[in-house]
């Protein structure tokens, strides 16, 4: 299942501001006369570039030739460090913008760029002061309300991050990035009704926005609605036909259907993209199990643990299925190792106790039941364990 956090580290990611405009050509004086000195050179270089403008290697070089062929031409470094930050080469980016503003201290757009460039370097205090200082010229900027809003939900101030998006909202209200980020705080300030409402609206809007269907299905799942959940996640899928997270949920809701065949399809996607990923792994070995196949089902379950030893879902999970197969030593190996990482577990104590029982162990399996008692008096597993070893 998605985390909070991790939902957190998917919304925050991607898709911040995309709508920068590229210094217009026309900024960019047109000379008919032959290029006679280094600046009207960087000059053209950058108008090439501007011709690009497909994000290539190419046009960053255009950009970069014309920096070093007249460092103080604001156009050459704004667009450097604009196609820097939309690559997602975020430091570079941050020593281009810096010189632009050097060169026009008052461009508010190269003031956004700054703004932004610390946000994803995560420099919240320096990304904070400056859309602040961008909404005390213009406080109906809104690239400057959304960028002070998400670096407010960074820093756990949340309610604040949702009223500065409503007041955004408030003045654009078709506007998909502003749908987008305003949804998703709510969801992790638990207005769920709140955010499902918005995200529906954003698939209205963008019907090929492929988060907004996925985190309707999230939502719908935490409703109960599994059926409308799974149309919603399907429909991510056949956007963004290679993201874990909306096949794992896929998974999981038709594990929660009842439907095992379409969720081990769902996991087994999940291992095409990521042989390695653990939570895929451990499912599908449970699903295995439930399918009677336990020894299929320890090969997924190793996997995962080869990824991470102390697993507990793995170990339990591989606890079972050694028990299916009667391998009741390696099953309570697995138990005695989930043990030591959770050791006032009622359920894996039980299950422990009940191999003893089955190996005519009653002695061991009388101590656990006792521990039980200790931990947790009324037990009626260590009672019914009692019981069983006189």
């Amino acid at each position: 299942m998605i985390t909070r956090k991790k939902l957190i580290l998917l919304i925050f990611s991607a898709f911040i501001f995309l709508n920068y405009e590229l210094i217009a050509e026309n900024e960019i004086a047109e000379n008919s006369k032959p290029i006679e000195n280094e600046c009207e050179k960087a000059k053209e270089l950058v108008r090439k570039g501007l011709n690009l403008s497909d994000a290539s290697k190419n046009e960053e070089n255009f950009y970069s030739e014309a920096v070093k062929k007249c460092p103080k031409l604001f156009e050459a470094n704004y667009n450097l460090a604009l196609i820097k930050y939309n690559n997602k080469n975020y430091k570079e980016a941050k020593s281009a913008i810096d010189e632009a503003i050097k060169i026009r201290n008052s461009d508010l757009s190269a003031k956004l760029l700054q703004a932004n460039i610390a946000y994803e370097n995560k420099d919240f205090e320096q990304a904070r002061a400056s859309f602040s200082e961008i909404l005390e010229i213009n406080a109906d900027n809104i690239g400057a309300l959304q960028g002070l809003a998400l670096v407010l939900a960074e820093t756990n101030e949340v309610a604040r991050a949702q009223s500065l998006l409503e007041q955004a909202l408030a003045k654009e209200p078709n506007n998909s990035a502003i749908l987008r980020n305003l949804a998703i705080v709510e969801m992790n300030n638990s207005k769920d009704e709140l955010a499902l409402e918005h995200f529906s609206k954003l698939t209205d809007l963008l019907p090929s926005n492929f988060e907004g269907w996925y985190y309707k299905g999230v939502l719908l799942q935490k409703k109960g609605q599994l059926a409308q959940a799974l149309q919603s996640l399907e429909k991510a899928q056949t956007l963004n036909s290679n993201s874990i997270e909306i096949s794992q949920m896929i998974g999981y809701i038709q594990q929660q259907l009842g439907d095992r065949d379409r969720a081990e399809v769902a996991y087994r996607k999940v291992l095409e993209i990521n042989p390695n990923d653990t939570v895929s792994l451990v499912n599908l070995g449970l699903i295995l199990i439930q399918q009677k196949q336990p020894a299929l089902s320890v090969e997924f379950l190793e996997r995962a643990l080869n990824q991470d030893e102390n697993d507990l879902s793995a170990l339990l999970a591989l606890s079972k299925a050694y028990l299916e197969l009667a391998e009741f030593d390696k099953s309570k190996a697995s138990l005695n190792k989930a043990l030591q990482k959770s050791p006032k577990n009622i359920e894996i104590m039980t299950d422990l106790a009940n191999i003893h029982l089955l190996q005519g162990d009653k002695s061991s399996a009388k101590k656990l039941a006792e521990e039980m008692l200790e931990i947790e008096t009324e037990s009626e597993d260590a009672k019914k364990i009692l019981a069983a070893t006189k």
